[in-house]
Protein backbone atom coordinates (compact mmCIF):
# COMPACT_ATOMS: atom_id res chain seq x y z
CA UNK A 1 0.00 0.00 0.00
CA UNK A 2 2.90 2.45 0.67
CA UNK A 3 4.48 2.27 -2.56
CA UNK A 4 0.97 2.67 -4.08
CA UNK A 5 0.98 6.04 -2.88
CA UNK A 6 4.49 6.86 -3.27
CA UNK A 7 3.26 6.25 -7.24
CA UNK A 8 0.29 8.13 -6.93
CA UNK A 9 2.19 11.33 -5.37
CA UNK A 10 4.92 10.81 -8.04
CA UNK A 11 3.18 10.98 -10.87
CA UNK A 12 0.56 13.52 -9.59
CA UNK A 13 3.66 15.11 -9.26
CA UNK A 14 5.01 14.96 -13.10
CA UNK A 15 1.19 15.37 -13.95
CA UNK A 16 1.17 18.97 -12.29
CA UNK A 17 4.79 19.79 -13.30
CA UNK A 18 3.48 18.77 -16.76
CA UNK A 19 -0.10 21.02 -16.66
CA UNK A 20 1.98 24.01 -14.61
CA UNK A 21 4.45 24.29 -17.90
CA UNK A 22 2.05 24.03 -20.52
CA UNK A 23 -0.17 26.58 -18.51
CA UNK A 24 2.91 28.80 -18.74
CA UNK A 25 3.76 28.52 -22.12
CA UNK A 26 0.15 28.96 -22.95
CA UNK A 27 0.36 32.50 -21.11
CA UNK A 28 3.43 33.59 -22.29
CA UNK A 29 2.39 32.76 -25.99
CA UNK A 30 -0.88 34.96 -25.58
CA UNK A 31 1.08 38.00 -24.05
CA UNK A 32 3.18 37.91 -26.81
CA UNK A 33 0.67 37.73 -29.43
CA UNK A 34 -1.33 40.96 -27.39
CA UNK A 35 2.06 42.74 -27.38
CA UNK A 36 2.12 41.96 -30.93
CA UNK A 37 -1.28 43.53 -32.30
CA UNK A 38 -1.00 45.88 -29.59
CA UNK A 39 2.32 47.27 -31.71
CA UNK A 40 0.90 46.95 -34.96
CA UNK A 41 -2.14 48.81 -33.72
CA UNK A 42 0.14 51.54 -32.06
CA UNK A 43 2.25 52.21 -35.45
CA UNK A 44 -1.19 52.37 -37.33
CA UNK A 45 -2.52 55.40 -34.83
CA UNK A 46 1.15 56.98 -34.82
CA UNK A 47 0.94 56.62 -38.81
CA UNK A 48 -2.54 58.25 -38.91
CA UNK A 49 -1.52 61.07 -36.13
CA UNK A 50 1.47 61.67 -38.47
CA UNK A 51 -0.44 61.91 -41.57
CA UNK A 52 -3.33 64.35 -39.89
CA UNK A 53 -0.20 66.87 -39.00
CA UNK A 54 0.69 66.84 -42.85
CA UNK A 55 3.51 64.39 -42.63
CA UNK A 56 3.97 61.99 -45.58
CA UNK A 57 5.09 58.98 -44.98
CA UNK A 58 7.56 57.25 -46.92
CA UNK A 59 8.69 53.72 -45.62
CA UNK A 60 7.41 52.15 -43.33
CA UNK A 61 9.68 49.23 -41.19
CA UNK A 62 12.73 50.21 -43.60
CA UNK A 63 15.91 48.54 -42.16
CA UNK A 64 19.06 50.78 -41.90
CA UNK A 65 22.58 49.30 -42.02
CA UNK A 66 24.74 50.75 -39.08
CA UNK A 67 28.01 49.25 -37.87
CA UNK A 68 30.28 49.70 -34.64
CA UNK A 69 34.07 48.75 -34.45
CA UNK A 70 34.66 45.86 -32.06
CA UNK A 71 38.20 44.79 -30.39
CA UNK A 72 39.37 46.83 -34.18
CA UNK A 73 36.70 44.69 -36.30
CA UNK A 74 33.89 46.31 -37.91
CA UNK A 75 30.76 44.47 -37.07
CA UNK A 76 28.07 45.35 -39.20
CA UNK A 77 24.01 45.45 -37.66
CA UNK A 78 20.80 46.80 -38.64
CA UNK A 79 18.15 49.15 -37.50
CA UNK A 80 14.45 49.38 -38.24
CA UNK A 81 12.75 52.48 -37.32
CA UNK A 82 9.55 52.42 -37.40
CA UNK A 83 8.79 54.87 -40.18
CA UNK A 84 10.34 57.44 -42.34
CA UNK A 85 8.53 60.57 -43.44
CA UNK A 86 8.83 63.96 -45.00
CA UNK A 87 7.14 67.25 -44.74
CA UNK A 88 8.54 70.69 -46.18
CA UNK A 89 11.28 69.20 -48.02
CA UNK A 90 12.79 67.89 -45.13
CA UNK A 91 12.48 64.10 -43.89
CA UNK A 92 12.42 62.68 -40.74
CA UNK A 93 13.03 58.96 -39.07
CA UNK A 94 10.18 58.08 -36.98
CA UNK A 95 9.65 56.32 -33.59
CA UNK A 96 6.70 55.40 -32.44
CA UNK A 97 5.92 54.64 -28.85
CA UNK A 98 3.22 54.00 -26.41
CA UNK A 99 3.12 53.35 -22.39
CA UNK A 100 3.54 55.86 -19.07
CA UNK A 101 7.93 54.76 -19.38
CA UNK A 102 8.54 54.07 -23.41
CA UNK A 103 6.11 56.74 -24.08
CA UNK A 104 8.53 59.54 -23.12
CA UNK A 105 11.23 60.32 -24.89
CA UNK A 106 13.33 61.46 -22.01
CA UNK A 107 13.25 57.42 -21.08
CA UNK A 108 16.71 56.12 -21.39
CA UNK A 109 16.51 53.54 -24.07
CA UNK A 110 14.23 55.56 -26.29
CA UNK A 111 16.58 57.95 -26.14
CA UNK A 112 19.87 56.00 -27.14
CA UNK A 113 17.31 54.46 -29.75
CA UNK A 114 16.41 57.95 -31.46
CA UNK A 115 20.14 59.34 -30.86
CA UNK A 116 21.19 55.66 -33.03
CA UNK A 117 18.48 56.70 -35.72
CA UNK A 118 19.88 60.43 -35.73
CA UNK A 119 23.28 59.13 -36.48
CA UNK A 120 22.62 56.26 -39.17
CA UNK A 121 19.43 57.00 -40.69
CA UNK A 122 20.29 59.89 -43.04
CA UNK A 123 17.48 61.60 -42.52
CA UNK A 124 16.97 65.72 -41.66
CA UNK A 125 15.59 65.07 -38.12
CA UNK A 126 14.15 62.50 -35.82
CA UNK A 127 10.42 62.41 -35.08
CA UNK A 128 9.12 61.22 -31.74
CA UNK A 129 5.71 59.95 -31.51
CA UNK A 130 3.29 58.85 -28.46
CA UNK A 131 0.65 57.13 -29.86
CA UNK A 132 -1.24 56.63 -26.99
CA UNK A 133 -1.27 60.66 -25.56
CA UNK A 134 -1.42 61.13 -29.94
CA UNK A 135 1.66 63.06 -29.00
CA UNK A 136 4.19 64.28 -31.87
CA UNK A 137 7.48 65.86 -30.92
CA UNK A 138 10.39 66.61 -33.43
CA UNK A 139 13.96 65.72 -31.45
CA UNK A 140 17.05 67.65 -32.47
CA UNK A 141 20.42 66.29 -30.45
CA UNK A 142 23.34 69.17 -30.38
CA UNK A 143 26.34 68.42 -32.62
CA UNK A 144 29.14 67.28 -30.63
CA UNK A 145 31.80 70.11 -29.97
CA UNK A 146 34.56 70.44 -31.62
CA UNK A 147 33.45 68.39 -34.59
CA UNK A 148 32.52 71.99 -36.55
CA UNK A 149 36.00 73.81 -35.27
CA UNK A 150 37.42 70.84 -37.01
CA UNK A 151 35.94 71.47 -39.87
CA UNK A 152 36.20 75.17 -40.25
CA UNK A 153 39.88 74.79 -39.18
CA UNK A 154 40.40 72.44 -42.13
CA UNK A 155 38.70 74.77 -44.05
CA UNK A 156 40.63 77.95 -43.11
CA UNK A 157 44.20 75.28 -43.80
CA UNK A 158 42.76 74.50 -47.11
CA UNK A 159 42.33 77.91 -48.60
CA UNK A 160 45.52 79.14 -46.43
CA UNK A 161 47.28 76.00 -49.13
CA UNK A 162 45.53 76.92 -52.40
CA UNK A 163 46.23 80.62 -51.55
CA UNK A 164 49.63 79.98 -50.96
CA UNK A 165 49.45 77.67 -54.10
CA UNK A 166 48.20 79.37 -56.47
CA UNK A 167 49.54 82.74 -55.60
CA UNK A 168 53.00 81.22 -56.57
CA UNK A 169 51.86 80.20 -59.77
CA UNK A 170 50.66 83.61 -60.71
Amino acid sequence: MQNHIGIIIGLSSIAGAIVCFRVTNWWTSRKRERKMRHGVKREIRGERLLKRYGYELDASQRSVDAYLWLDGKKVKYQLRPDAFVSKGGRSYVVEIKTGEVAGNAMFSDTRRQMLEYHYYAGADGVIFVNADEGRIERVAFPRRRGSSRLFYSLLVALAFGAGLFFGRAW
